[in-house]
């Protein structure tokens, strides 16, 4: 699974231009991550919570 603040509610999502060059780097460490690992990275679909 990924870890990606932008996936959030909308209240906590990051602001700022120093976090919208940190998204960019997010993507691409996933990326790399996925491809070293050799499995898909998988998001939640949901925030449902138990």
């Amino acid at each position: 699974m990924g870890f990606n603040p932008w996936n959030g509610v909308e209240a906590h999502k990051p602001l700022g231009s120093l976090m919208r060059m940190r998204k960019n780097a997010y993507k691409h460490s996933q990326q790399f991550r996925s491809a070293r690992n050799g499995t898909p990275v998988q998001e939640p679909q949901t925030l449902n919570l138990p």
